[in-house]
């Protein structure tokens, strides 16, 4: 069996921070054997994240061209 522990560090890093009260969290027990089926399902929210992200980033990205062209009330390009 392994122990996972929770470590606060300040409020602007940690944002258990502000639900722990300023208390360090308690570590509890867990069962080993569940670690590769936690690390795979923690590896592929990973990489959801990372294409979500990806995804906002061209949408903000293509929102500011296009706000920025009518704003100077140029043409846009529907392809974009």
């Amino acid at each position: 069996m392994q122990l996972i522990f929770f470590c606060q560090t300040s409020p602007a890093v940690d944002p258990l921070y502000s639900y722990s009260s300023g208390k360090d969290i308690e570590g509890y027990e867990i069962e080993k054997e569940y670690m590769p089926q936690v690390a795979k399902r923690v590896n592929l929210a990973r990489k959801l994240d990372k294409l979500l992200h990806a995804e906002r980033k061209k949408k903000t990205e293509r929102d500011w061209i296009i706000s920025n062209a009518k704003a100077m009330e140029l043409a846009v390009d529907d392809d974009l």
